[in-house]
């Protein structure tokens, strides 16, 4: 999966090269996301975090993401993270972690258990995420 991301509450963002899976490779000034792992289980997920947590100041924060490709299958997901949650699985799936997931349109809450949230999306779909 490729995904770019687009806007941010403070100006454009950009993703961490240090703080990824070995599975992530960042491109275009580390505005694009790269998946290269194998994509077959669970044991091959990976994330990524921006460079800037959401400032605790923040009363709204909202950013988009445009999926360049779904890659083979389309499991990818977006969300967010405490600074302390394992890069090696998607947003949700852990404790202290929210995500929206691509494959199946269900949000995850510190839990691998989904449950419906919206459509699924693919390539060429631009996710925006609201949090209050």
């Amino acid at each position: 999966a490729v995904v770019s991301t687009q806007s941010g509450h403070y100006g454009r963002g950009a993703w961490s090269s240090k703080d990824r899976f070995q599975y992530i490779k960042l491109s275009r000034s580390n505005l694009r996301v790269h998946y290269n792992g194998l994509g077959k289980n669970h044991k091959d997920a990976a994330s990524v975090r921006a460079t800037h947590p959401i400032p605790a100041a923040c009363g709204i924060y909202y950013f988009e993401v445009r999926i360049v490709s779904k890659g083979r299958d389309g499991y990818m997901g977006i969300g967010l993270a405490d600074g302390k949650v394992n890069m090696n699985r998607l947003p949700g799936w852990e404790p202290h972690s929210y995500g929206y997931h691509g494959d199946d349109g269900h949000s995850f809450c510190s839990s691998g258990n989904g449950q419906p949230y919206g459509p699924t999306f693919t390539t060429g779909d631009v996710i925006g995420k609201c949090y209050a």
